[in-house]
């Protein structure tokens, strides 16, 4: 199980929960705006259906909430992702999701890893080639992480 809080450039703030141990084996996304909570939970796919949009106490005007919703039904899974990439590829046209786009979910992913290990936020400016967790989630020093995360497991008991 992982938990991390996430505060982005804009000052938006994210928490993201991952855990191998839910029952339900569902995947559950949660978007709390000014106006709204938008959430989605779904087992392998999701099409609009499964959305739920809850107005925030303040906001009334029906005709606005009704418009909320995309108005295409736009399904999603891991299989749409890849017809979407595979099509793309067919057209010589650049894919909707990019390698750009891929290496800002690996920062994330080893600003977690990298925060976990040293126990201390991580900035997006420490990611780069000189740190050690830059090429290796571990931090290039597997024994010596296994070792660091054993004595926070100890001293966390």
């Amino acid at each position: 199980m992982s938990f991390a809080i996430v505060r982005f450039a804009s000052g938006a703030v994210a928490s993201i929960v991952n855990s191998l141990l839910s029952s339900r084996e569902t995947s559950y996304l949660r978007f709390d705006f000014s106006d709204a909570t938008v959430e989605v939970e779904h087992l392998y796919g999701y099409d609009n259906s499964h959305w739920r949009w809850t107005p925030a106490p303040h906001v009334t005007d029906q005709d606005r909430i009704a418009s909320w919703a995309p108005a295409e039904n736009t399904p999603g899974s891991h299989r749409a992702q890849l017809a979407d990439l595979l099509a793309a590829m067919a057209a010589g046209e650049r894919p909707a999701a990019s390698g750009a786009d891929g290496r800002r979910v690996m920062e994330l992913i080893t600003a977690v890893y990298q925060s976990a290990f040293t126990g201390r936020p991580v900035t997006r400016a420490e990611l780069d080639p000189a740190s050690p967790f830059y090429r290796s989630l571990h931090g290039g020093d597997a024994p010596a992480a296994i070792s660091r995360l054993r004595r926070t497991e100890t001293s966390r008991a």
